[in-house]
């Protein structure tokens, strides 16, 4: 009988939906609530199976799409969960199934959505720029402290000169990369002060009050960059004119040898710690395999479940791709990171599932 067939056909759109590994566990437990209500409208209304567009229809399919992708850490104060649950009583509390009264619950439902995305899409687009302002760090720091081996490597120089340049000088470059291209003459004029401090050190026939002068210069310039007080910047010229001084009159006596250990030494913030934590990460050896291909195809938006040691999975969207580094950046429900990833990381993960 049609009542038969009804009953049949509602049980499996819900089985469905609890079968449906986007749609959490808790929420299948809300959303299973309103298989009578469902049931009730199926019955008075044989238009419910096959018009996508019913009522009721588009009410249920937005709230299990919305859903997709929920967890309690990223719900902040139960927030989405406890809409949703005013939104399944409204449904329960109907007396009359009709178009008018669902509309009044979508609008409400689809009112509050609207909030938590934007909310949501103000805090990704913060986290990528985040993300893409870390790598951009990491990138001129790398850069930086090649540059600085390749030139010093194999030179012998004071310790005071080999520190002024791995230290107070790495910044002053890592502060200019990040804000103007390799090529630029502003870049160009912060080398030139390396350039003319260790040639300085090596060429006898170079050491003279102008050159010093010129170097003094640069290098107050460069430590007004990176915010020294003028009394740090006075007593770091200070140092450094003294040491040059010697030189010039030939009587020093202590000096290194710059090996390829020697590098760049960036002060460390609270926050840059914690990075370079996070950056100590597993290495992936890279495979021309099915499991690679499919990380390839990984599409921006698709949400996905990372496991967890001791603790249960997380959900996560994949939100950008970086440029730079092509690690995977992957956001909560609220837009926050929960993880970033590299495409052999990824790959890994796929094939020890």
């Amino acid at each position: 009988s049609y009542d038969e067939e009804t009953i049949d056909l509602i049980g499996m759109m819900f089985q469905f939906m609890v079968e449906d590994r986007d749609i959490p566990a808790k929420i299948q437990v809300l959303l299973v609530k309103l298989q009578i209500p469902y049931l009730k409208i199926a019955l008075q209304d044989r238009k419910l199976f096959a018009d996508k567009n019913h009522y009721a229809r588009v009410l249920l399919d937005k709230l299990s799409k919305e859903s997709a992708g929920w967890s309690e850490e990223s719900d902040k104060n139960n927030h989405f969960f406890e809409n949703l649950k005013e939104t399944v009583v409204k449904i329960l509390k109907l007396t009359r199934y009709t178009p008018e009264n669902f509309k009044i619950i979508q609008d409400d439902f689809e009112d509050f959505i609207s909030k938590i995305k934007k909310k949501a899409k103000i805090a990704q687009k913060r986290t990528q720029e985040k993300e893409m302002g870390r790598e951009k760090i990491k990138l001129a720091k790398n850069q930086v402290t090649e540059l600085l081996s390749e030139k010093m490597t194999n030179k012998q120089m004071p310790i005071l000169v080999r520190d002024v340049l791995l230290n107070e000088w790495a910044n002053v470059l890592l502060l200019i990369r990040l804000r103007h291209k390799e090529d630029s003459e502003e870049y160009q004029r912060k080398l030139k002060f390396v350039d003319n401090l260790i040639t300085f050190t090596q060429d006898k026939t170079y050491r003279n009050e102008k050159v010093l002068s010129d170097i003094s210069e640069l290098y107050a310039r460069g430590l007004k960059l990176v915010a020294f007080s003028h009394k740090d910047i006075l007593e770091k010229l200070d140092m450094l004119n003294n040491c040059l001084q010697k030189m010039i009159k030939e009587t020093i006596d202590e000096s290194i040898e710059i090996s390829t250990d020697d590098q760049a030494i960036f002060p460390e913030t609270q926050e840059s710690v914690q990075h370079s934590k996070e950056e100590e990460e597993e290495v992936f050896e890279e495979f021309d395999d099915d499991f690679s291909k499919q990380v390839a195809k990984f599409k921006i938006g698709t949400w996905f479940e990372f496991s967890r040691p001791e603790q249960s999975p997380v959900r996560a969207k994949l939100s950008w791709i970086s440029p730079l580094s092509g690690k995977y950046l992957f956001v909560n429900s609220r837009g926050l990171k929960i993880t970033d990833k590299t495409s052999p990381a990824l790959a890994a993960g796929l094939r020890n599932k």
